[in-house]
C-alpha cells in the first residue's frame, strides 16, 4: 500500500486546521492527518517538513505548505511532482579522499576547520566614540 499523496499535520482544537480538513478531504484525493499534539512521531516529522511545530502544514508529495490558504493549496495540488537527483555515494566519496591522502569526508575548510581560533572574550573596543544617546 502506497502512501497518500496529501499529509495534514494539525489539530483538533485549531480553527485554521479545520479549514484545512475541510478543503484537504474537498480536494478528492487520498490524504492522512497526523496530530502533533498525540503523536510524538508526527511531530517529529512535522519539524522535519517545516522546521518548526506550526500548524496546519499541508505536504503534497514532496511540496510543504505552512499554514493555510485555500488559493494556494490549489495551486500545489496542481504543481508536478519534485525530481530529486539520486544520492551521492558517499562510501566512495570517502574512499576517493583516502585515496588522496584525506581520511574521512571531505570538510570546507570555509568553516572552522582549519582557521585560526579567535581570542575568546574578544578584546574591547576602545573608548574613543560616545555612542551614549545625546539630547540635543
Amino acid at each position: 500500500m502506497s502512501s497518500p499523496r496529501i499529509v495534514l499535520f494539525a489539530t483538533a482544537s485549531s480553527p485554521w486546521c479545520a479549514e484545512a480538513r475541510a478543503a484537504v478531504a474537498a480536494a478528492g484525493e487520498p490524504w492522512e492527518e497526523r496530530d502533533p499534539d498525540r503523536d510524538p512521531e508526527a511531530l517529529r516529522d512535522l519539524i522535519m517538513y517545516s522546521a518548526a511545530s506550526l500548524v496546519p502544514t499541508v505536504v503534497v508529495g514532496n511540496r510543504v505548505m505552512v499554514g493555510f490558504d485555500p488559493e494556494a493549496f490549489t495551486r500545489l495540488l496542481r504543481l508536478p511532482p519534485v525530481k530529486f537527483p539520486a544520492p551521492a555515494d558517499y562510501d566512495r566519496d570517502e574512499r576517493e579522499g583516502a585515496r588522496r591522502g584525506r581520511s574521512g569526508p571531505a570538510v570546507s575548510r570555509a568553516g572552522g576547520a582549519g582557521r585560526e581560533a579567535e581570542a575568546w572574550p574578544p578584546a574591547a573596543r576602545p573608548a574613543d566614540e560616545d555612542y551614549s544617546r545625546s539630547e540635543d
